[in-house]
């Protein structure tokens, strides 16, 4: 029987029956639509329904391929629904249920999209906290299998201070964190937990610590190791453990987990699903890891031991813990070592693999070997060094630091030459004890939109010898906004090109300011130039060169500016423009590849020391984001050289001729690299990559962010 909701909605089929409430099948002004209509005690709540209301336009703000979207909230009278897109498909439990253990390339292509949905809702600071297979739809109504993540916003909703605080979790017992557990503040680490265990779940067939009474999957969130993957390849297991680290800080980004699964996507071809022994039938006690409890048909099972307690569940089995590096809730909030799966290499959070590794293994299946076991040692080595070694020697040709190294390739102007080139200033590995102080953070108005990216920023100095820091960022509207000087009041959008990355911007000697984005409908460098109080009237192509990700700019002292952005191949561009007369106009040199330097990620800084010529390129490489150095001097290129840093980096150059480069590590520090190595950076915490500039009187500015959209700026000395 059809039932009218609101004015612009009418139900008629019950689709299913959650905690929260019941979702129907409805029609709308535009169409299909499903409604989930909230029980009725959550309907009568009033501080729900204001909460509800407020949170109206960020939950139909989120849109997304790999989301569910919110098209409406609605409240009339009793009834409290939020209107929903309708998804033709079933849910990704049903799949397992049908499959028990899905093939690890499926696996890893379904949990990549709920990763990439995540990310698109953490970047506007949504949370989902409730992730698990039920919450996983499978649309197919394009021909291909789509993974959307359904109920966004119901336990941001649900979770009152007065309804949650005092009386119980929200989420799923298998699928929640230990940090929850414990009471903590939920942030997006929280979702990452439940889809590394949702990943789990879809390699193996059960959880890693779900299985009998909630007080005992709860304790073993806190307590427990993760149990091995086996026949699962390492660098998979290395990300699945990673997402699994007790501590937060140690966890990737929803971005990041992303990426990396999209990477081994394509080496996990043909692979069979694994059978993986439940733990369980081996008997365990309840500090074991077990098998999930089973859900949508699949049968229940109880702890074989007796919980010992009467009333309260002991998150911790032993309170005496000898080894400061145990993996329980004692260090949730600092990076910790996975030691059963190796010891993880993190960066802001996310573990490094070779996937080289990978490839061989599958050549060795391939010929008839048996395939290896990807044991403790082998993670370590592979994850702790190895693959950072193995990647910058077949950059190299093999050449070890001490032969000479032939650079083949076209400068900034076009010069093609031959030559041997040493390693670039600055991009030797060996610690350094020196680094950069810095003053107490100055808070920066708050961005109107949430950010995507990281800040950028540049000094601008005027005719009368005037200096003011420039700030700028990219908006989840793809939008350049600016903050002109760190006391102004409000940012302002440069309107005209949208753009999905971090905007490249330099202060010249003519006194202006130049800045560059690459545009989303097609992939070309545009320039917009800021002089006298105002920018140009609009933006102008640099080229027709198709490039991703943030480019990177220096000028010269010569009036030149040299840009650099990664093209569509994973190789380094470079184009150089000379002043054509007038403030803001160039004449740019066609873009050249550095032929050296490929299978590159996005993301370029440029650097130069005072008093030396040329400057150097620091790039993330594509396949772990470990960042090469790339020297450009006497008009040849050199050889990438790996650098200890990881992340999308950021350069400025100190008063005394420094050169510094700064990239988000591990936990949201900012880790910071001079001509000797890693270098400190005075403590600077941010949830995004840094942005720096040097300023006139010598110091170096960073800016960080505290949250997308609250950003404050640090200076050296």
């Amino acid at each position: 029987m059809a039932r009218k909701i609101g004015s612009r909605y009418t139900i008629t089929t019950v689709l299913g029956r959650g905690t929260c409430g019941t979702v129907w099948e409805g029609e709308g002004p535009d169409g299909p639509v499903a409604v989930k209509l909230l029980r009725e005690d959550l309907a009568a709540d009033q501080t729900l329904i204001a909460r509800f209301v407020q949170e109206r336009t960020v939950l139909t703000s989120l849109q997304h391929p790999n989301v569910v979207g919110v098209r409406d909230l609605v409240v009339d009278g009793t009834d409290l629904a939020l209107v929903m897109d309708l998804i033709r498909g079933s849910d990704l439990r049903h799949l397992l249920d049908a499959e028990n253990a899905l093939r690890p390339q499926l696996a890893v292509l379904v949990v990549a999209g709920v990763a990439e949905g995540l990310a698109a809702a953490h970047s506007q600071g949504i949370i989902h906290r409730d992730v698990k297979p039920e919450n996983i739809l499978l649309d197919h109504s394009g021909g291909a299998l789509v993974p959307r993540l359904a109920d966004f916003g119901i336990a941001r909703l649900v979770d009152g201070p007065r309804r949650t605080r005092a009386t119980r979790i929200i989420g799923t017992p298998d699928y929640l964190a230990p940090e929850v557990i414990e009471g903590l503040q939920p942030g997006p680490a929280v979702d990452m937990y439940a889809l590394g265990t949702v990943l789990f779940e879809l390699l193996a067939g059960w959880t890693p610590f779900g299985g009998g009474h909630p007080g005992a999957v709860l304790r073993r969130h806190v307590t427990d190791k993760v149990p091995p993957l086996p026949g699962v390849p390492g660098p998979l297991a290395a990300l699945v453990a990673s997402c699994l680290a007790k501590g937060p800080a140690a966890r990737l980004t929803a971005a990041e987990f992303a990426a990396r699964l999209r990477d081994l996507a394509p080496l996990l071809e043909d692979m069979p699903p694994l059978s993986i022994p439940d733990p369980r039938e081996g008997g365990w006690d309840v500090r074991s890891s077990a098998r999930a409890s089973m859900h949508g048909g699949r049968n229940p099972t109880i702890d074989p031991i007796p919980m010992r307690h009467s009333g309260i569940v002991p998150l911790v089995h032993n309170a005496e813990v000898k080894d400061e590096d145990e993996d329980t809730h004692l260090n949730l909030m600092r990076p910790i070592r996975e030691r059963d799966q190796g010891e993880v290499r993190r960066r802001s959070g996310t573990g490094s693999y070779d996937v080289s590794e990978l490839r061989a293994e599958r050549a060795n299946a391939a010929a008839g070997s048996k395939r290896p076991r990807w044991i403790a040692a082998t993670a370590a080595a592979l994850l702790v060094g190895g693959a950072a070694a193995a990647i910058a020697m077949g950059m190299s040709g093999g050449d070890d630091s001490k032969k000479d190294n032939k650079a083949h390739s076209q400068g900034p102007a076009g010069a093609t030459t031959s030559s041997t080139v040493s390693s670039p200033p600055g991009t030797t590995t060996r610690a350094a004890a020196v680094g950069l102080s810095f003053q107490p953070a100055h808070e920066l108005p708050p961005v109107p939109v949430s950010i995507q990216g990281a800040p950028r920023t540049a000094v601008f100095k005027d005719a009368s010898g005037t200096t003011t820091l420039f700030v700028f960022v990219t908006g989840t509207d793809d939008t350049v906004w600016y903050l002109p000087g760190e006391n102004s009041h409000s940012w302002l959008p440069l309107h005209g090109l949208k753009t999905n990355t971090e905007p490249a911007v330099v202060a010249t000697s003519a006194g202006h300011l130049e800045l560059f984005a690459v545009r989303d409908s097609d992939g070309v460098v545009h320039q917009r130039s800021y002089a006298a109080g105002g920018w140009s009237a609009k933006w102008v192509p640099v080229g027709t060169a198709k490039l991703h990700g943030a480019p990177g700019a220096l000028a010269a002292s010569d009036g030149s500016i040299v840009i650099a952005a990664v093209g569509s191949n994973k190789t380094l561009m470079t184009s150089t423009g000379t002043p054509a007369g007038t403030s803001g106009q160039y004449t740019w040199s066609d873009w050249q590849p550095v032929s050296a330097a490929a299978d590159l990620g996005s993301g370029v800084a440029l650097a130069s020391t005072p008093g030396t010529p040329g400057f150097t390129a620091y790039v993330p490489r594509a396949s772990d984001e470990g960042v090469m150095a790339i020297a450009y001097a006497n008009k040849l290129w050199g050889t990438p050289v790996q650098t200890p840093l990881s992340g999308l980096p950021t350069a400025a150059t100190s008063g005394d001729g420094t050169a510094y480069v700064f990239v988000r590590s591990t936990g949201g520090s900012v880790k910071a690299m001079n001509g000797n190595g890693q270098a400190g950076a005075g403590g600077l915490q941010s949830v995004l990559p840094p942005g720096a500039t040097a300023t006139p009187d010598g110091r170096v500015a960073v800016v960080t962010a505290e949250s997308p959209t609250k950003l404050r700026v640090s200076y050296s000395g």
